[in-house]
């Protein structure tokens, strides 16, 4: 492909918005220029020459690239099954510029309703009454549950097509006849999958204290969506919140001034504090329970706990859990030995670790030997963190890259050149090897070692 065309591609995939003088016209007769375009958006299709728009691999690069460009395609490849499923794959409201005779056909539009990505509009475009064909519907609501808003009255009404509309996250409840919303088994099922479904019960239901108890009982966070007078029920308030303190902020019942209950909350849903708060004496026992449960809590316990020295040490040392240092005073965060000794402790995993020891890093602490040698032991790339002088120490790199052996990219460039550090990176990550000096990626050692790990067999010269 020539300069000029380069040029052109580069500029459609940085414009969102083109007309038809910024396509040349030269260029809608080249198949392979518009089979470049449409890979960058399926949308260039309507740019194309008629004879391009009927080139089925053109459009079927187009279709998979942008579901609706299938509206540019010509006729006969509207008619096509293989086609328009894969349109329909990409984007299920390209079934709308199908054929009528593909539409109207209850094998394929069963197909169309049944792939794809959510959401899954297929069945809004059906013709011929195929919304009422029950194997049809079916498809429809397996795939995607609010597809039951486009079924015939008769389909809403029918109970195995609504249990499985309701039986998934993408619940099409509110859609059901009111005869299967006022059914028990077909709301609890609703409830289960998507506690907002408790908005749209029948009638008799929505004071049903049983009928709540149960449905909290499937779905704690239908708490929110009870009636006041439910919300306001301690035995319903209870046995939501045993299983998560996160529904805590829509208690309405006077059991909310029971310490024993709002600990029951805090221990599910640290952040919970927040609401108890409002109602109890923030004690050092509530606070203790919260951060257990969320580090983060400690946020909510106020500043002079953040900055308690003897209560933030008892809470790491109590969790193993250093990260309660990223929610504690900026002071405690820059005492040396109650870093160290967080450090020492700490038993949490890489990923909960990166975001502490990062904001550790971030002052004096960066130049501080052992605080580093203690961070690149539990995340190696910490050492992209440390002072310069410490990312030229020996020791201290080759505990990073022994954690992590892409941490060789922030060692000094002496040790990306150092034959030991470089194979312990490279034992620990064969990938290190892009980040050592050149004379160490030409070492025979380090090719060979590359090769066999990524080849899985053993490298001849």
């Amino acid at each position: 492909m020539d300069a000029l065309k380069l040029r052109l591609l580069e500029r459609y995939q940085r414009s969102a918005n083109l007309d038809d003088s910024e396509f040349p016209e030269a260029l809608q007769d080249d198949r392979s220029f518009v089979l470049f375009a449409v890979l960058t958006d399926g949308g260039f299709l309507r740019f194309a020459s008629a004879e391009v728009q009927a080139d089925k691999r053109v459009v079927l690069a187009a279709v998979q690239r942008t579901g609706k460009a299938l509206a540019f395609a010509a006729p006969h490849l509207r008619a096509d099954p293989d086609v328009v499923l894969a349109a329909a794959g990409n984007d299920s409201e390209a079934v709308q510029f199908a054929a009528e005779t593909l539409r109207r056909s209850a094998a394929f539009m069963q197909k169309c309703c049944s792939i794809g990505a959510l959401p899954n509009r297929a069945l809004k475009y059906c013709l011929g009454g195929l919304n009422a064909d029950v194997q049809v519907v079916l498809a429809a609501v397996a795939r995607d549950g609010w597809s039951l808003q486009f079924a015939s009255p008769e389909m809403r009404k029918h109970r195995d097509v609504v249990m499985r509309a309701v039986a998934q996250k993408a619940c099409g409840f509110r859609w059901a006849a009111e005869a299967l919303r006022r059914d028990r088994e077909v709301a609890l099922t609703a409830v289960q999958f998507q506690q907002s479904s408790m908005k749209f019960v029948g009638a008799e239901l929505v004071e049903d204290r049983d009928f709540a108890l149960e449905a909290v009982r499937r779905n704690p966070l239908a708490l929110e969506f009870a009636s006041s007078k439910l919300r306001a029920d301690e035995e319903v308030c209870r046995t939501a919140v045993a299983q998560t303190g996160q529904v805590l902020f829509k208690v309405r019942s006077q059991v909310i001034l029971d310490e024993d209950f709002v600990k029951q909350a805090i221990r599910t849903d640290g952040f919970a504090l927040s609401v108890a708060m409002q109602f109890h004496p923030v004690s050092t026992d509530l606070v203790r329970i919260a951060v257990h449960n969320k580090a983060a809590a400690l946020l909510v316990a106020g500043e002079h706990r953040q900055d308690d020295e003897s209560f933030v040490r008892s809470l790491i040392l109590d969790t193993k859990n250093a990260n309660i240092l990223r929610f504690a005073s900026p002071r405690l965060r820059n005492d040396r030995d109650l870093v160290l000794e967080a450090l020492k402790v700490h038993d949490g995993s890489l990923a909960s670790s990166e975001p502490m020891l990062r904001l550790l890093l971030e002052g004096p602490l960066a130049q501080d030997r052992d605080i580093v040698m203690r961070a690149v032991a539990h995340d190696g790339n910490m050492l992209g963190q440390a002072a310069e002088l410490l990312r030229n120490d020996p020791e201290i790199a080759a505990a990073a890259v022994e954690q992590n052996g892409l941490a060789l990219q922030h060692c000094s460039f002496r040790l990306k050149g150092d034959l030991s550090m470089v194979t312990a990176a490279m034992k620990q990550n064969p990938l290190a090897y892009q980040y050592a000096s050149e004379a160490s990626r030409r070492h025979p050692e380090h090719v060979r070692h590359l090769c066999e790990s990524l080849n899985g067999q053993e490298y001849q010269e």
